[in-house]
């Protein structure tokens, strides 16, 4: 959800970074196809393993362990804080994925 979230943010936001704990794409239908969701990642040079996955040793990234104190400070007194609106898509998108609390609704 968090991938979609980004998608819908902004052109340009690299919402494809968001896999699962697993390493896996999870999200890609978001993006068309999780081939495509795939694409975007091996154009910055990710490697997926022969499952599939992507080794988070290698590419995960844990922000409470890579920030100061102090960056995450910024993040959250920076961030903006105007009202957004889901799309009509991110709204199908979260009323029908299996992990969504909204599904059904």
């Amino acid at each position: 959800m968090v991938g979609w979230l980004m998608n819908e943010a902004s052109p340009g936001v690299p919402a494809q970074r968001v896999i699962n704990s697993k390493g896996e794409l999870s999200g890609g239908w978001a993006f068309g196809s999780p081939e495509h969701m795939r694409e975007l990642l091996e154009a910055e040079g990710i490697i997926f393993s022969d499952e599939g996955r992507v080794d988070l040793q290698r590419y995960g990234w844990e922000p409470a362990r890579e920030l100061s104190a102090d960056q995450i400070e910024e993040i959250f007194t920076t961030a903006d804080t105007s009202p957004e609106l889901p799309s009509p898509r991110l709204l199908q998108l979260l009323k029908h994925a299996p992990a969504s609390p909204l599904k059904g609704a």
